[in-house]
């Protein structure tokens, strides 16, 4: 079930994702696209799921293959949803975080 799709905001701070969605445990995919061509280091960030950290100082052109045309996928599996909405929240170390897609499977 695709619940975001082209949620980055170029500019501005990407807001935390609170979504109604069925108790139960999920896979999240995230999708990043580095908008421009940006030096490492520029755009680092940690990602949570339901309050625990699932992507730890990610810097997406850090972590691809050098092209600022490269996409990065990340997955996290069995979050648990306890409470009727999945939250997802960006903190950031140096720029502001980017996502591009928000992939989520029961």
């Amino acid at each position: 079930r695709l619940i975001g799709k082209g949620i980055s905001r170029i500019g501005k701070p990407l807001d935390d994702i609170n979504k109604a969605i069925e108790n139960g445990s999920y896979d999240i995919i995230f999708k990043f696209a580095e908008p421009g061509d940006i030096p490492v280091g520029e755009r680092v960030f940690d990602v949570f799921a339901e309050q625990q950290l699932v992507i730890d100082d990610l810097d997406v052109r850090l972590a691809r293959d050098g092209n600022h045309h490269s996409s990065l996928v990340r997955g996290v599996n069995n979050i648990e949803v306890s409470d009727g909405k999945l939250d997802i929240h960006f903190k950031p170390s140096a720029g502001q975080p980017i996502l591009s897609a928000l992939i989520v499977r029961k």
